[in-house]
């Protein structure tokens, strides 16, 4: 009898020591894999499969140079504005993350040389394919120092998207140079 209470109080334990269900449904991605994953070095269009996920982007580069933040060896840098923009400057999840999406969370920082030009930006969640976006969280402009976004989406089924706080209105045809560009890692 003791042994067999033993056996269920080991097997207690082990199951409450075990990741939960939540942790398999987790996504996150630290773009040291970004080369390999399709994102290449010039602010382009890349539509790419990230960790799992559809993504499609705009002005966004794969980047490790001195004047980046990375946590690691690369992150991502997405600019305000480029030469010749042809859509608004966006990364966006382009299928629903399956088991819903329930904090979303990065680190940023302002690129080096584009420290003075900065502007707003924001997270967004869509519930119906893209059709619809609620921002979530503060909107937040890059600067010298490291920070994190972080805020509650609490979405069963969605994506997200990072896109310039004055999207609505923004001109992005009339960009004239490469600009405003900041630095993320760490999303997940």
């Amino acid at each position: 009898m003791k042994k067999v209470c033993v056996y269920c109080l080991m097997a207690l334990l082990a199951m409450l020591c075990l990741p939960t269900n939540l942790a398999a449904q987790g996504w996150n991605y630290d773009f040291e894999m970004a080369k390999a994953d399709g994102i290449g070095d010039r602010p382009n269009h890349y539509d790419v499969l990230l960790n799992g996920i559809s993504w499609s982007m705009y002005a966004v580069r794969r980047s490790g140079s001195s004047s980046d933040f990375a946590n690691g060896k690369v992150s991502a840098r997405i600019y305000g504005s480029r030469m010749s923009m042809k859509e608004m400057p966006y990364m966006a999840m382009t299928e629903d993350k399956q088991g819903g999406i329930g904090t979303i969370e990065f680190v940023y920082r302002a690129y080096g040389e584009h420290t003075t030009s900065q502007v707003e930006w924001c997270v967004q969640v869509s519930e119906d394919k893209g059709e619809h976006w609620q921002t979530i969280g503060q909107a937040f402009k890059p600067t010298t120092e490291v920070q994190q976004f972080r805020a509650k989406a609490n979405v069963k089924e969605g994506r997200m998207r990072i896109v310039r706080a004055d999207y609505t209105v923004f001109d992005y045809a009339s960009a004239g140079k490469y600009d405003a560009a900041f630095n993320l890692d760490d999303i997940s």
